[in-house]
C-alpha cells in the first residue's frame, strides 16, 4: 500500500511540474525550483510578479515555484 501511494504522489508531482513547464516553458526552470527548495523565504510579502504572470509575497516564494521575478510590484500593477 506505501508503494502504490509513493507512486501516486510522484506521479502528481511529475505531472504538476510538467505542466508548469508546458504553459511558462520560456520561464519556468526546475532548476531554480531545486535551488530553492530547501531555503526558508522569509515572511515579508510586498508583493511581487513573476514572469508566469503570478503576483507572489516575494522573490524567494516565486524561485520556489521554479519563477523568476519580472517586476517588483504586483502583476496588477506592472506595466506589461
Amino acid at each position: 500500500m506505501k508503494i502504490v501511494f509513493s507512486f501516486l504522489v510522484v506521479s502528481l508531482m511529475i505531472i504538476a511540474s510538467s505542466c508548469s513547464t508546458r504553459e511558462y516553458p520560456d520561464c519556468y526552470s526546475i532548476i531554480l525550483e531545486e535551488q530553492y527548495e530547501e531555503t526558508a523565504c522569509p515572511q515579508t510579502c510586498p508583493g511581487v510578479c513573476a514572469c508566469n504572470g503570478v503576483t507572489y509575497c516575494n522573490e524567494c516564494l516565486a524561485a520556489k515555484d521554479g519563477f523568476t521575478m519580472l517586476d517588483t510590484k504586483p502583476c496588477s500593477q506592472s506595466d506589461k
